[in-house]
């Protein structure tokens, strides 16, 4: 595992866990703009938030079993949605 502030990489054998950033609006109450938010999810954060409303999107569109729909394709169509970029250990 590596750390970069207050980030943490894990790795899995070969298997290394991505972080993906994106900037948020954030609101008080009131609907008064607070300021952006950084916000920094997994891979797998992501899939949980996004993955079900995804596929039935995709099922919807192209039909069970289509070869579009996997995991990798829900997380860069998330990516490509919230204009996130990939966090690298470097930077």
């Amino acid at each position: 595992m590596s750390e970069m502030g207050d980030m943490k990489f894990t790795t899995a054998g070969d298997m290394v866990t991505k972080y993906y950033t994106w900037i948020e609006p954030d609101f008080d109450e009131d609907g008064n703009d607070k300021g952006p938010i950084t916000m920094i999810w997994s891979e797998q954060e992501i899939l949980e938030s996004y993955w079900d409303w995804w596929h039935n999107a995709m099922v919807a569109k192209y039909g069970e079993g289509h070869k579009l729909i996997t995991e990798q394709e829900c997380i860069n169509d998330f990516v490509v949605v919230h204009w996130a970029v990939e966090v690298k250990d470097e930077i």
